[in-house]
């Protein structure tokens, strides 16, 4: 009952009901990047009842960060990311199991494992060489992944799988694997906006409410209003 009335305007929903709850509970998720765009995902993912998250940050708080890493406050300034994230995650929604990751992501046989054992991959990081490096692992473990970027005015989303990832998609060479949008112009909403759509792309595919489509890109532009969506496998 009392997990019943925790959920229960999304239970409520066409095609969700208690299966698609149930489908949630028995569902994990990892995330890389506790970043700008991993506030807009990580409370919402918790919060819908996703069994488990694991979450993978090697950045501590700044305070340069604040204006849009909602998860995060002053008094958190030098502390880990996936720490206090973790920490957040399980006040926020205890019957949700965290598990974290205070390191780079790398391709290795440790995050290998943690991606293959997750029903999905949402990739929230800000530079070339880490979304190369997790669309590497995940095409090798045949896991859905979810690519949710910002930068300045603009939102970006992309489904990757199927053996359609990043590092096939684009390459990567030294120059792309050296460049990070950490220090770029940042609109704030931007930032959260992909992580929203990414985690609700998420809890939708895991509720077995709307499957994910491999090759779809999103983007909207917060200056003029336009969202613009492309399937590139078309």
């Amino acid at each position: 009952m009392e997990t019943f009335e925790k959920y229960a305007r999304q239970i409520a929903l066409a095609g969700f009901g208690e299966v698609g709850q149930k489908l949630l509970a028995d569902s994990s998720v990892v995330v890389v990047g506790a970043g700008g765009v991993g506030s807009g995902a990580l409370p919402l993912l918790a919060a819908s009842g996703i069994g488990r998250i694991a979450l993978v940050d090697c950045d501590v708080v700044s305070l340069s960060n604040l204006h849009r890493q909602t998860l995060y406050d002053a008094a958190q300034v030098g502390q880990s990311k996936a720490r206090a994230a973790a920490a957040r995650l399980s006040a926020l929604n205890p019957d949700c199991e965290i598990s974290f990751f205070d390191e780079q992501f790398g391709v290795c046989g440790k995050f290998e494992s943690l991606i293959e054992r997750a029903d999905l991959c949402i990739d929230a990081t800000d530079s070339f060489a880490s979304r190369t490096a997790v669309s590497e692992v995940c095409s090798r473990v045949g896991r859905l992944e979810i690519l949710a970027s910002a930068g300045g005015y603009v939102s970006q989303m992309m489904v990757l799988g199927g053996g359609f990832y990043f590092d096939k998609y684009v390459g990567a060479d030294s120059t792309a694997a050296s460049e990070k949008s950490r220090g770029l112009p940042i609109f704030p909403a931007a930032a959260h906006l992909s992580g929203v759509w990414a985690a609700g792309a998420a809890i939708a595919h895991l509720a077995g409410v709307s499957p994910l489509e491999a090759g779809v890109f999103r983007i909207f532009d917060f200056r003029t209003g336009v969202l613009r969506k492309f399937n590139l496998l078309a």
